[in-house]
């Protein structure tokens, strides 16, 4: 059975439905291809070995060309228009696939990613802190940071929206991603990948209540996040509220629990 998987959301929310292509071929054995307009993860997705990603562009003839494509299937599974935000997202799309529906996400993103090796106190950070700063204080956050972590920052340059980067080659941040000990930033597509990618993550979680406040049903807290997905061992999800110094000491102790597990 050939089947196929259209992703239409943002950035993260492609990461998720990634989840429905996995475990179709890893369930049932089928042939799935993975269609997604964000051209900067096509190039990552292409080292995952089950299934195969395309790209399609997201405007009224992409829409029709991706269509009569799509018409060739026996069967598409289509990123909902809503989420349901009553699990999460990896979950949801696992369900509607019929598929087991747990919420584990993995990803082969990078072809020698077994071959990289970790740095001692290396944390990449996401430049997206400052989009997603809910009035926190971003560069006094990383003055603290830094005094305990090596730094190195991932994701677009600062303003720049995730639409604009379709272009952006991510190779260099992934591999960045790879060799530190944790990602750090707010819940957004990087979280995502670096949650796929197994990398232990530290997340502040004021976007996460954000979203809560305007959806129309459903639990953010339960849906988002790479708790959520992956569990607690190694992801760790930041008091909300919480100041830069409760955040930097939550980080560290976030790094030793993961350092002695």
């Amino acid at each position: 059975m050939n089947i196929a998987v259209v992703a239409s959301g943002f950035l993260g929310d492609t990461i998720a439905c990634t989840a429905a292509a996995s475990s179709l071929h890893d369930e049932f054995g089928y042939q799935v291809d993975f269609f997604c307009k964000w051209g900067q993860l096509i190039s990552p997705l292409q080292c995952e070995p089950r299934f195969n990603s395309y790209l399609y562009k997201d405007s009224k003839i992409g829409q029709y060309i991706l269509n009569r494509k799509l018409s060739r299937y026996d069967r598409v599974i289509k990123e909902p228009f809503t989420w349901s935000y009553k699990e999460p997202f990896t979950s949801e799309i696992r369900r509607l696939a019929n598929c087991n529906p747990h919420s584990k996400l993995d990803l082969n993103l990078v072809s020698n990613q077994d071959l990289i090796k970790k740095e001692k106190l290396l944390v990449s950070v996401s430049k997206n802190l400052y989009s997603r700063n809910y009035g926190r204080n971003i560069d006094d956050f990383i003055s603290k940071l830094g005094k305990k972590f090596n730094i190195r920052w991932v994701g677009l340059e600062v303003g720049k929206e995730t639409k604009k980067g379709q272009n952006v080659s991510m190779e260099d941040d992934l591999v960045t991603m790879l060799k530190s000990q944790m990602f750090i930033g707010p819940e957004d597509g990087l979280l995502s990948i670096a949650t796929a990618l197994g990398i232990p993550t530290v997340y502040f979680s004021e976007h996460i209540n954000h979203v809560n406040s305007v959806i129309k049903s459903g639990n953010a807290w339960m849906s988002l996040g790479a708790e959520n997905i992956n569990g607690t061992n190694t992801n760790k999800c930041l008091s909300l509220g919480c100041s830069n110094h409760e955040a930097v000491q939550e980080i560290l102790n976030h790094y030793s629990s993961i350092r002695n597990s």
